[in-house]
């Protein structure tokens, strides 16, 4: 039970600090979206996408490597791992960036060919490593609430500089660039560096184990290059066959669908160090510990896609301009994407605890291509509908392939027919209560919402009877003292 706590606790604060960073963006979307338009919602998803995936390739897969090797027999042998892992991030980061700025005023015409969109993409895909560097390194130190009241921050300054922006100044693409930028700087202000001087200390690590950090992270740069492609090249071939509106269109229902990707987050900042150092402590019993943990957070996925097909298409009528509208139907199939994402990542534990990730990279390079090779056809014919349903299937091609595979190298001791049993209900009622149930989105979200809950509470107690258990018992704790 003390790994339950621990992910969960962990997870609720990260979870907190993602739902109101998206929740600040949500509420500024009355009043960005009149102002701006679809447009420039569609420049800032291309620099997105573009920042993100050289992000990835500034990274190599390093944190992977990070958090893997962190947990050594000794204290000395921990710090060597960091220095090493941050020297290499950042010298990386710094050269991809800067090979970014070159190449984006040499490849993009008007109106990305600015020096200060190449400037601002330069300089984010440092910030963006070192934004994940320090995260994992605080996760490490479980300190899970500094990582929190970063997120929180982030928000905060990113909306606030955004819509002050926009009213005051101009009504393009640069309000949502310097607010995107502005976060970032400030998450990484307050997560930190390590203590000491990573950058400046030798390692003390044989040129063996540096590339074992190194080889086992690799796959990573695989993995999150097809990540890029599953989620983000579709926003460039929308533009090319669509137009730079229905990208925007696009680009605004894709945020409110992935509102999922919170949980997701979160359970991966948590999981992954917990797994490893449970793995480490009790490798005899790691099987049934980590299989029940595992139970719980598969069926968390499955309750955050419900709830988001059920009322992310209402959300996107209640507070967006109508030209956003037409969005509300790609929801359940985005959500869909996230929540196979979220799966796959879980999936990937007994490949991280067996140090061999190559099967994961192999299953998702396979995805990228389909996925690519899709979308191509598919959206010519189907638009953004068409991209929404093929990052769905992709995403489940990979979790089902890197499942397979992981158990072949550490078999999690798991229910799979509660599972499977809670997965057709889920997907059931999320059908169903995907279209609008009333003509006023409220309406139809206050209808949708108790139903939600029930749902969520008679699966729990089904499918983890345990965890309501341990529930109870944390609750009568928690009344005991306040008495």
């Amino acid at each position: 039970m003390g790994l339950i706590k621990e992910v969960f606790g962990a997870s609720a604060i990260i979870i907190l600090g993602n739902g109101l960073n998206r929740l600040f963006a949500i509420l500024a979307a009355p009043v960005l979206t009149p102002i701006l338009g679809p447009t420039p919602y569609g420049v800032m998803a291309l620099v997105g996408t573009a920042t993100s995936l050289a992000s990835t390739l500034g990274l190599l897969g390093i944190d992977m490597g990070y958090v893997r090797f962190y947990f050594s027999k000794t204290d000395t042998t921990s710090k060597g791992v960091e220095n090493f892992c941050w020297r290499y991030a950042i010298i990386t980061s710094a050269a991809v960036g800067i090979l970014s700025f070159i190449l984006w005023q040499m490849l993009f015409g008007k109106p990305y060919d600015n020096f200060f969109i190449a400037l601002i993409v330069g300089l984010t895909i440092i910030l963006f490593v070192t934004n994940t560097m320090s995260q994992t390194g605080a996760r490490l130190r479980q300190k899970y609430r500094r990582i929190g009241l970063a997120i929180i921050a982030s928000g905060i300054f990113a909306t606030s500089t955004t819509v002050t922006l926009a009213i005051l100044w101009r009504t393009d693409e640069w309000p949502l660039l310097i607010g995107f930028t502005v976060g970032i700087l400030v998450s990484v202000a307050i997560t930190g560096l390590p203590k000491g001087n990573p950058l400046g200390k030798p390692s003390g690590l044989t040129a063996r184990e540096k590339w074992s950090i190194v080889r086992l992270g690799l796959p990573g740069l695989v993995t999150g290059t097809m990540y890029w492609i599953l989620s983000s090249s579709d926003r460039w071939l929308l533009k090319y066959f669509w137009g730079e509106q229905t990208v925007g269109v696009y680009s605004f229902a894709y945020n409110v669908a992935i509102i999922g990707i919170i949980v997701n987050t979160a359970m991966v900042l948590t999981w992954v160090p917990e797994s490893i150092r449970t793995y480490e402590k009790d490798r005899q019993g790691a099987s049934t510990i980590l299989g029940e943990v595992w139970e719980g957070l598969a069926l968390l996925l499955c309750l955050v896609w419900l709830f988001v097909a059920s009322i992310g298409g209402d959300m996107i009528r209640l507070l967006a301009d109508s030209r956003f509208h037409g969005g509300a139907l790609y929801v359940p199939w985005i959500a869909g994407g996230v929540y196979f994402y979220g799966m796959a990542q879980l999936a990937n534990t007994g490949l991280l605890i067996s140090k061999n990730m190559k099967p994961a990279a192999n299953l998702w390079f396979l995805g990228g291509v389909f996925n690519l090779i899709s979308n191509y056809f598919v959206i010519q014919i189907w638009g953004a509908y068409g991209a929404a349903a093929i990052n769905c299937i992709s995403f489940g091609f990979i979790y089902f392939g890197v499942m397979w595979k992981s158990t072949r190298y550490f078999k999690l001791n798991l229910a799979w027919r509660k599972l499977i049993g809670t997965g057709v209900v889920v997907l059931i009622c999320g059908v169903l209560m995907s279209s609008a149930w009333h003509s006023y989105p409220l309406v139809s979200i206050c209808f949708k919402l108790p139903i939600c809950l029930g749902i969520s509470l008679c699966l729990t107690w089904l499918t983890v009877p345990s965890w309501v258990n341990q529930f109870r018992v944390q609750l009568k704790e928690f009344r005991n003292r306040i008495r």
